[in-house]
């Protein structure tokens, strides 16, 4: 076992305790919840602002309006990414 791995589960093994005496389920799955409700906004407000980079980018003629498409593309592989990983988590987590 390497380093990292014994930090790694030591750190898990002495922060799982308190982490599962601190109310039970429903206030985990809240937090849970909460924090999925930021992150997609995060990811939302992140992927709007490389796509108006882009964007102006190829009105200031610096850049082609195919790499604005290809942002547009990758944003949307990325937002389909985080989507499927949630449905597969609801289907194989729970």
């Amino acid at each position: 076992m390497n380093k990292r791995a014994l930090i790694a589960a030591l750190l898990f093994a002495t922060c799982s305790t308190p982490l599962l005496a601190s109310g039970g389920l429903a206030p985990a799955t809240d937090a849970i919840n909460d924090f999925r409700v930021w992150f997609y906004g995060f990811l939302g407000t992140g992927s709007l602002a490389y796509i108006a980079y882009n964007c102006a980018m190829a009105m200031a003629e610096k850049q082609q309006w195919n790499d604005v498409m290809m942002s547009v593309g990758k944003t949307a592989g990325a937002g389909g990414s985080v989507v499927a990983a949630d449905w597969a988590w609801r289907i194989f987590g729970s």
